[in-house]
């Protein structure tokens, strides 16, 4: 058998015009960035000539192939500008454009399941920082067409970090420009993320200063890519700041949860006239929850909370001057719950938040979806009820849920202490210890007795409900034993 080569793709000499296409089709749809291109630019030599030959016989091939052609054609009349980020101001608002083409960000945060992601309708994902491992995750995330916020960690004033301190200041610019340097040209580089609440507890305004020198380093060594800033709330102190110190960043970042509505339009309303991504959504964080009498905070079920993902993804859609959103949090975090922002656990088990997305993403849900939790009550009892157990006492917990794909469902329950933490700002949070010898049964149908722990003080009961296909819906109950 004879070959040649083509545009660096192997032709067999004896492969009919057929099986080349159809050859070439499959490698347009594997994940090596390089034989994808080669292979649409082949194909595309042959829709080219296809157009005006209706030789090809079987119809749905010739449509292919002249579509293919006919793309390479448009291509060819309006030459893109490689990997270049713009942002852009249309008649109906602000637009990124990406090589040239609009670019709509449906985005989360995290780093685990990308090939889940950019097969449900996800494009982007978002960093917080860049390390070791930031080069392996670009080259992934470039292999399965998605790209990256990347993220440069500004180290905040409130862990210790003196921005009066030149030297520091200094040392952390150049550990970021090298960075830049290095991720400036990769093909999945969407924009740079400089610093993620900077604000938050902070006193000295030079932290702009060092940030608009960063966005500055970045504007004259990369040039091709927008900066961007996340705010943890775009107040007038702050985006009066960021328009007198910092002129060289171009997108405001919002991370914003129950008040996100009015967070499209408070940037605006103080004076910001560019575009805004929301960098981090989801339910409402446990700041903007009720308490126990007690103090805990009441966390909604997985149920709620994706019904708000999916209600927070739509009202990002209809704001003409965002470019997109990041949900959070794509992965497992503790904070003040193992549960609250997560949306995958166990690097596997996927929520019901994420079927909100997709929903959102494809408008269309994905064929099996999370277990649909309802309610977790313990002896009848609501959480907001402020439940108050006895010790060593034995108590009856029930959850509702219902499946509409009528799988077999698995219940795992757990009793831990209520965590003490008062962190703010996604900081670094242990999880609580579980009560050894807590649980006494696990019955049927969502059932569970469990024994009260022995010593007085505030626990909460975690119940996680998973189908055959890896789908989880959760709940939890906190309660105070006296």
């Amino acid at each position: 058998m004879f070959l040649f080569v083509v545009l660096g793709l192997l032709v067999y000499a004896d492969e009919t015009q057929e099986q080349q296409v159809e050859r070439l089709i499959k490698l347009l749809q594997g994940q090596n960035g390089g034989v994808r291109k080669n292979a649409a630019s082949t194909l595309g030599s042959i829709g080219e000539g296809a157009i005006h030959d209706n030789s090809v016989k079987k119809p749905e091939l010739h449509k292919r192939i002249v579509t293919a052609g006919q793309d390479k054609i448009a291509k060819s009349q309006n030459p893109q500008k490689g990997r270049e980020v713009v942002i852009k101001k249309s008649k109906k608002g602000w637009i990124l454009l990406r090589s040239g083409e609009p670019y709509y960000v449906r985005g989360v945060g995290g780093q685990i399941q990308l090939q889940y992601l950019a097969t449900n309708g996800g494009n982007s994902i978002r960093t917080w920082r860049t390390g070791p491992k930031t080069k392996e995750l670009m080259d992934k995330a470039d292999k399965l067409g998605l790209t990256v916020c990347l993220g440069l960690w500004m180290d905040h004033e409130r862990h210790g970090f003196d921005y009066n301190n030149t030297d520091a200041v200094q040392r952390q610019f150049n550990a970021f420009k090298k960075y830049v340097e290095e991720f400036k040209d990769h093909p999945a580089l969407l924009m740079w993320g400089v610093g993620n609440e900077v604000e938050t507890n902070y006193t000295n305004p030079k932290v702009w200063d060092a940030m608009n020198a960063i966005c500055k380093m970045i504007k004259k060594v990369d040039g091709k890519h927008p900066t961007l800033t996340a705010l943890a709330w775009p107040s007038n102190h702050v985006i009066k700041e960021i328009l007198q110190r910092v002129p060289n960043v171009d997108i405001i970042g919002l991370n914003s949860y129950a008040g996100l509505k009015d967070s499209l339009r408070e940037g605006q309303k103080h004076g910001w006239k560019g575009p805004t991504i929301v960098t981090e959504y989801g339910p409402n964080g446990f700041w903007e929850m009720p308490k126990t009498s007690w103090g805990s905070y009441l966390e909604m079920n997985s149920s709620d909370k994706a019904k708000l993902y999916g209600e927070r993804t739509d009202l990002i859609k209809n704001d003409q001057n965002c470019l997109g959103g990041y949900a959070f949090l794509w992965g497992e975090k503790q904070e003040r719950t193992r549960t609250w922002f997560s949306l995958i656990f166990n690097g596997k088990n996927i929520s019901a938040g994420v079927d909100e997305l997709i929903k959102s993403w494809t408008n269309k849900y994905p064929r099996n979806q999370a277990p649909n939790v309802t309610k977790l009550v313990v002896n009848d009892k609501l959480a907001e009820k402020n439940v108050e157990l006895m010790p060593r006492q034995i108590y009856v917990a029930k959850v509702n849920v219902t499946d509409d794909n009528s799988e077999k469902l698995k219940y795992q329950w757990e009793l831990r202490h209520e965590t003490v933490a008062q962190s703010i700002g996604g900081d670094i949070e242990e999880i609580p210890p579980e009560v050894e010898g807590s649980i006494v049964k696990i019955g049927t149908n969502g059932t569970l007795k469990f024994k009260a722990p022995n010593q007085p003080g505030k626990y909460r009961l975690f119940v996680y409900v998973v189908d055959t296909q890896h789908k989880i819906g959760h709940a939890n109950f906190p309660f105070i034993v006296r």
